[in-house]
């Protein structure tokens, strides 16, 4: 104890540096940005192994199952309109997934392409 009445013994603080390749987190791999600038960090080998895995035998959505998925959500007809979950299901994808193709940036991205063809 110190005169103050604290306690000397010092916490040892985590490191949360995004220094030295480190991520902020210990043992993972090199470190560089998106195109968004944030920080990235690449994936480990064990990583990509796990994701690789989760993924076997899924497939990719095609751009006009994404627009019917954006259709069917923003539906204001009551026996159209779909949750997030109820499209999840439906197309076999994670809410994560389907969340994704519903933000404002990728409908606007996806109309975009769209239009163009």
């Amino acid at each position: 104890m110190s005169r103050d009445g604290s306690d000397d013994t010092a916490i040892p603080e985590k490191s949360h540096s995004k220094e030295a390749g480190d991520g902020g987190v210990q043992g993972s791999g090199s470190v560089g940005t998106n195109k968004g600038g944030r920080m990235t960090r690449a994936w480990t080998e064990i990583e990509r192994n796990k994701h690789k895995i989760a993924c076997k035998g899924k497939t990719r959505l095609k751009r006009q199952e994404k627009l019917e998925i954006i259709r069917l959500h923003n539906s204001s007809d009551p026996e159209v309109h779909k949750t997030k979950a109820e499209l999840a299901s439906m197309f076999k994808k994670s809410l994560s997934a389907i969340a994704k193709i519903l933000k404002p940036e990728s409908i606007a991205n996806l109309r975009g392409k769209a239009e163009k063809k």
